[in-house]
């Protein structure tokens, strides 16, 4: 588990939470962890100002941490006017001199903060809107100053509206900064803007510049648990407890991590560990998180060594697989895709297509099998007895895109015999189907007859489809056969052990 902690510390924290916590239990409960998010926490310099309270999801404080700023363009003036929209601006109410100023009539500026959408993975999550801003008159004018600020839904509605009385200044005062801010709590869902308004105008209006002056105005989205610690009052003192919701050591701290460099994690500990994870996520997980990962996922060797350590090993050594990994998952989804091919549950799964004679039956073997597990067969009559099953490869776990860009090699295989006292035909077809069950291939040898006195050993017939092209969605298997001299009872051809495999190329 501290190993795993540590790679993910060094791994980017959105990579963290949408790729390697879905990859197993363990990964999720690794990922779900205090001490994690906590460590990544101190690493990063993003520190308790008030240590006898501690945040309820260490998570959340680290993404809240990590995406904290100051969701207002040019606060300072020090682009002009440039992303503020002016609402009023009578008697040339603005004008830029290291901060804003208004004239002697109402002005106003306004800033709408787009698309509040924070990138924790929760969004259910509500986070305090904290705003802030600063303000100060001139000593030998009076003025006012206004604000208002607005949470609005998609539709640029307000859920929640934050506008305090004017705050008037008379002639004299003492020019001095005071600072305002405002917490937005338990505003619900739904809020997708923040529209920020303020101005004023001096009171006795006088030509040029004598109003209210602002600067450093500020929205934050902070954490919910440290931003109780912000009033709504007005007061110098709201600077200390705007540094209570949060502290965030400077990017040149020495604690500090680039998240997006990748772990340089010895490839052979990585490989192990892929080694040890269902293989299906670790490649539709693991090999997302970052192009070691995916260098690794893609490799030869990881693939191979699986397919040694889970006993899959290939029958010509001469042949090697041009893809293991494709080698890999094919004899890991090996399997005979015929349901009762041993008759060991009678006729389920067949569909009988002829019955002919006195009909199909299943009976014990007359003659061992080459395979001790074949106890029972299939055995026809005197009239033709034919029967198939059709397979859906989609439901078997072989997609389209899969069947089409791989086109694996399909493998037929069948056991029949005769019985030693009376002759007997045999016969077989396999077709390839499309999505509508048109023709894409076909396998139908000739006829197999067996003369009377015969030897009734078991005889296996084989065939593999390859290069079949696009579009194969289902197979249909098909056999039968009957006697040949019309004796009554049962005494045409036996088949038992039908097998149809998707299997590689290289066990073909």
């Amino acid at each position: 588990m501290e190993i795993l902690e540590e790679i993910f510390l060094n791994l980017p924290p959105g990579e963290v939470v949408r790729v390697c916590r879905v990859v197993c239990h363990q990964w999720k409960e690794v990922v779900d962890s205090k001490s994690l998010w906590k460590e990544r926490c101190r690493r990063e310099g993003y520190h308790l100002s008030d240590t006898s309270k501690y945040p309820e999801d260490w998570r959340l404080f680290y993404f809240l941490c990590k995406q904290r700023r100051n969701l207002l363009k040019n606060p300072r003036g020090e682009e002009e006017l440039s992303g503020w929209l002016i609402l009023n601006n009578d008697y040339r109410c603005f004008r830029y001199g290291g901060r804003f100023g208004g004239l002697d009539g109402f002005g106003g500026n306004r800033w709408a903060v787009h698309g509040i959408r924070e990138p924790h993975p929760d969004e259910t999550v509500q986070k305090n809107f904290v705003t802030s801003y600063t303000y100060a008159p001139r000593c030998d004018c009076g003025c006012i100053y206004e604000i208002r600020v607005e949470l609005l839904n998609e539709k640029k509605r307000p859920i929640q509206t934050f506008a305090p009385e004017i705050v008037e200044f008379k002639y004299g005062s003492d020019e001095r900064w005071n600072e305002m801010a405002h917490v937005f709590k338990n505003y619900g869902p739904g809020v997708r803007y923040v529209i920020f308004t303020h101005g004023g105008r001096d009171t006795q209006f006088w030509a040029g510049w004598y109003g209210i002056r602002i600067t450093e105005s500020c929205v934050e989205i902070c954490m919910k648990s440290k931003a109780k610690a912000m009033g709504g009052s007005q007061s110098s003192s709201v600077a200390s407890s705007h540094e209570d919701c949060l502290r965030v050591q400077a990017a040149g701290s020495s604690a500090s991590f680039s998240l997006q460099r990748e772990f340089d994690l010895p490839l052979l500990i990585l490989e192990e560990i892929f080694l040890n994870l269902p293989p299906n996520q670790v490649v539709r997980a693991c090999r997302l998180v970052s192009h070691q990962w995916k260098e690794v996922v893609d490799s030869e060797s990881l693939w191979k060594e699986r397919c040694r350590r889970e006993g899959f090993h290939l029958r010509d050594t001469y042949k090697k697989p041009k893809d293991w990994k494709l080698f890999y998952f094919l004899c890991k989804q090996r399997r005979n895709l015929l349901k009762n091919p041993r008759g060991e549950h009678k006729m389920r799964n067949w569909k009988i297509l002829e019955n002919g004679g006195d009909r199909w039956k299943v009976e014990g073997l007359l003659v061992p099998h080459q395979n001790e597990k074949v106890q029972k067969n299939f055995v026809t009559s005197y009239g033709m007895c034919r029967k198939e099953q059709l397979i859906d490869l989609e439901k078997e776990g072989y997609n389209a895109s899969f069947m089409d860009h791989f086109q694996p090699d399909i493998k037929i295989s069948d056991w029949y015999a005769p019985r030693w006292d009376c002759g007997s035909q045999y016969e077989i077809c396999v077709e390839l189907l499309n999505h509508s069950k048109g023709l894409v291939q076909t396998f139908a040898p000739d006829t197999i007859t067996f003369e009377q006195w015969n030897d009734q050993n078991w005889n296996q017939l084989t065939h593999v489809f390859q290069n079949y092209g696009p579009g194969v969605r289902y197979i249909r298997f098909t056999h039968g056969g009957r006697d040949t001299q019309f004796w009554a009872g049962w005494y045409g051809i036996r088949v038992t052990d039908s097998s149809v495999e998707i299997c590689p190329a290289a066990d073909t």
